[in-house]
């Protein structure tokens, strides 16, 4: 594993989780223009959205999964990125039937040695802790089907997360 940050220089890196953007990539561009996060993780629905991200941003990893709206998948349906010595499982959601709730999913990503499992798919945030695991979903940027557009913001700092779901 190469490390993503010098750990003699960095103190923390800021991650925003986005989901289910669904072609409106505005709110993103302006989120990350302003923020400036260290990486960006896309959830899917529409993955050519987080390819406009990496454009947009060369110089931010963007770490993306394609969705059940990916007719043609670009990216992996799901995987595993260790940060600053956290595994994060990235995966859109329908594979594992999120909207029956996350028990499938927090075992995929337990087996897969994850710490922060992400997922998106309901169009609904959720913030739950199963164990050492920590299973988060931003919501919608731009479709929520409650309440406001809203994202995710990481921090890990000495290897311990931290979130913060924001509406926007």
């Amino acid at each position: 594993m190469i490390p993503l940050f010098d750990r003699r220089k960095v103190i923390s890196i800021v991650i925003l989780v986005f989901a289910d953007s669904h072609r409106g990539t505005g709110a993103m561009l302006e989120l990350i223009s302003d923020i400036r996060p260290d990486a960006v993780f896309h959830l899917g629905d529409v993955d050519a959205d987080a390819g406009k991200l990496a454009s947009a941003f060369s110089h931010i990893p963007v770490y993306a999964v394609s969705g059940n709206n990916d007719l043609f998948p670009r990216y992996p349906l799901l995987r595993v990125e260790c940060l600053e010595g956290k595994n994060f499982f990235l995966t859109h959601g329908h594979l594992f039937h999120v909207r029956r709730g996350p028990d499938t999913l927090a075992a995929e990503a337990a087996r897969r040695g994850a710490r922060v499992a992400l997922f998106g798919h309901t169009h609904e945030a959720y913030a739950a802790r199963k164990g050492p695991l920590l299973l988060l979903n931003p919501g919608s940027i731009s479709r929520p089907r409650r309440g406001r557009p809203s994202f995710l913001r990481l921090e890990v700092t000495r290897g311990d997360v931290s979130y913060k779901l924001i509406e926007v």
